[in-house]
């Protein structure tokens, strides 16, 4: 059975579907499910009804853990840089062999943006991240063991499940609300961790920390200066002058307990 909470999958635009199939079927040996136009229905539920006739190719672990990736056909937005955006910033896959990954990824269509490293702090995984062909970003993520709030699937095949997913919002608190009465997901653990690709997209110093937080209560507020405008800016990034007094955060959630 599945459960409640679990992330059953995720989207991905791309320039090239035939191109990123290499990489997601080929490098990251995903089993392709199906490969067709995006259809009326899922374009209407998107609220984009003119994609419908856009290709879409689905793709599932080989493991066949519940999960599938669609990657749906789309020219690639000039200003668009990946983690500058309010919305989803990120995927994170658990995989096996972390650290055999990059030998892996060299000549395919991913860009390695993040090699293999621990984290201190945070002995439960360990991370490396990538950019594909339409600059989405991609954790690779080896589950070492559970936190002490969240249950963690350890990849079954090489590349496995996506079990985590990076949402930058304007309103911490807020959104923090929203998912945990309106979904019914219980609210996980806080860190406070180095986000370096963060950090570089924004121009903040190597090792500037970032809280990690899913805890409803009061939190410190950290000043971050206005980041360097190092790169174009998407048509939803955040805000060209951050204040000083701002602090940006991400949620941690997790399933509701059953025992």
């Amino acid at each position: 059975m599945i459960g409640h909470g679990t992330i059953l999958g995720g989207v991905v635009t791309t320039p090239d579907i035939d191109a990123a199939l290499v990489d997601y079927a080929g490098t990251l040996a995903l089993d392709l499910v199906s490969d067709a136009p995006l259809g009326e229905a899922v374009a209407a539920s998107w609220g984009v009804p003119d994609l419908a006739p856009a290709r879409c190719a689905t793709l599932r672990p080989a493991s066949g853990e519940p999960c599938w990736m669609r990657l749906v056909e789309q020219p690639l937005e000039p200003a668009f840089a990946p983690v500058r955006s309010f919305g989803w910033a990120a995927y994170e896959l658990t995989v096996k062999d972390v650290f055999g990954w990059p030998e892996r990824l060299s000549g395919s269509g991913f860009t390695i943006v993040g090699n293999p490293r621990e984290i201190p702090g945070l002995p439960y995984f360990v991370a490396m991240q990538v950019t594909g062909r339409g600059r989405e970003m991609l954790y690779l993520n080896e589950v070492r063991c559970d936190t002490p709030t969240s249950d963690l699937p350890p990849a079954k095949s090489d590349a496995d499940r996506i079990f985590i997913t990076i949402l930058a919002t304007p309103d911490f608190d807020a959104t923090l609300a929203w998912y945990r009465d309106a979904l019914r997901l219980d609210e996980g653990g806080r860190y406070e961790i180095v986000y370096s690709m963060i950090n570089q997209s924004f121009g903040l110093p190597v090792g500037w920390r970032w809280s990690r937080r899913g805890e409803c209560r009061s939190s410190r507020s950290t000043p971050i200066p206005p980041p360097q405008r190092t790169a174009p800016w998407h048509a939803a990034s955040f805000p060209r002058a951050m204040p000083s007094s701002a602090s940006r955060s991400t949620i941690s959630m997790r399933c509701p307990s059953t025992g």
